[in-house]
């Protein structure tokens, strides 16, 4: 089970997972929540998910950290106005913004980084699909907030800059749940194993 934020990087766990295990299938699920996924975990409904542990109950689950995620802003440099390389969030309020629905984990991370400037975002467009932010910044007349690890693995869409969010700058942690039972399987505990060998957070901070 898998949030959406993570649906564009849950490859770099996966791809080296089935190098390693040619015989194993896998099925994922995406556009899941996080509270879900932790449920379904517990009750053996899913074999590991990878989602947002903060403000989640994983006491008996096994958390094993993947890498953390950064809000920045997309949009083509027309819309920017001459901007650099970064912008800050009071500013990126004021753009044709596409974002998230509310609810979503890496939606409430941006309500929470305005909230501390006492400011709200009012979104012309609201979705629960990466593709569709993306398709709609490619425009050319859209701004959304995604998640940096997004453009590693999506890319840059041609004639749309990418600017750190600054004043505040905000993270998350994306990591894989387990069930803490024992004496566990042999699939969960191969997972966990390439997800501590893969270092994923290694690749995502290389230059894409």
């Amino acid at each position: 089970g898998v949030v959406p934020a993570a649906s564009t990087t849950v490859a770099l766990l996966t791809d080296p997972f089935c190098a390693a295990h040619p015989l194993v299938r896998v099925q994922l699920e995406v556009n899941l929540r996080s509270a879900g996924i932790v449920e379904r975990v517990r009750r053996f409904e899913l074999d590991a998910g990878i989602l947002y542990p903060d403000q989640q109950d994983t006491a008996d689950l096994l958390v094993t950290p993947l890498y953390h995620e950064q809000p920045v802003l997309i949009a083509a440099a027309e819309l920017l106005g001459g901007e650099a390389n970064n912008m800050t969030w009071s500013d990126a309020v004021q753009l044709p913004l596409c974002l998230l629905t509310q609810g979503m984990r890496g939606r409430r991370l941006i309500d929470d980084a305005l909230a501390t400037h006492g400011l709200q975002v009012t979104p012309r467009l609201e979705t629960d699909s990466v593709a569709a932010l993306f398709a709609h910044v490619r425009t050319g007349r859209w701004a959304s907030i995604v998640p940096q690890p997004w453009i590693h693995t999506l890319g840059v869409p041609a004639g749309v800059s990418v600017l750190a969010l600054r004043r505040p700058s905000v993270t998350a942690l994306i990591a894989l749940v387990t069930n803490r039972a024992e004496p566990g399987s042999l699939l969960t505990r191969a997972l966990r194993r390439t997800a501590r060998e893969a270092r994923i957070g290694a690749t995502l901070s290389e230059p894409s």
